[in-house]
């Protein structure tokens, strides 16, 4: 199978990784293979949830720019999409900061916030409620925009939810 590698070399524009799947998402004073800056992240391989069970969706931002003070300024939209028919989409519980618009479908939600901060690469996640969410499909699509020079990027991802 090819194997599509990111080149993550250009040290002058805003990058994001890729959407990763996790089954949990906690901070942690750990060492080991799924643990990223302080944060054990414990992948969900096979992009399939139960319905009973909370999904976190986890990424990482680079090259963020400082301004004089040395703080990073950035937005972080999320659009949750269901690909069923009449479906509810997933309830965020954690993992976001300050909220700066909600838009809530019928079978989509946009969510919106502003970050700040003192470090170039950063990284963030968000905890979902599959609750009542009917079985099928699911997308997440995560924009990032650097707010001191406007330069974006984004990435989805498709998911599972069974009964």
């Amino acid at each position: 199978q090819e194997l599509y590698l990111a080149d993550y070399s250009g040290r002058d524009q805003l990058l994001m990784s890729d959407i990763e799947l996790a089954f949990w998402v906690a901070p942690t004073q750990e060492s080991g293979p799924f643990v990223k800056r302080g944060l054990k992240v414990i992948p969900m391989a096979s992009k399939s949830f139960r319905k009973n069970q909370n999904a976190f969706v986890f990424f990482e931002i680079y090259n963020l720019n400082r301004d004089n003070f040395g703080q990073t300024k950035y937005r972080v939209d999320y659009l949750f999409r269901t690909h069923e028919k009449g479906a509810v989409p997933v309830k965020i519980l954690r993992g976001v900061g300050r909220f700066l618009r909600v838009k809530d479908k019928t079978k989509e939600i946009e969510i919106s916030y502003e970050q700040t901060g003192d470090v170039a690469d950063d990284m963030a996640y968000v905890e979902l409620d599959l609750q009542d969410v009917a079985p099928g499909q699911q997308q997440v699509r995560i924009d990032v925009t650097d707010l001191l020079t406007n330069q974006s990027v984004h990435k989805e991802i498709v998911f599972g939810i069974n009964p």
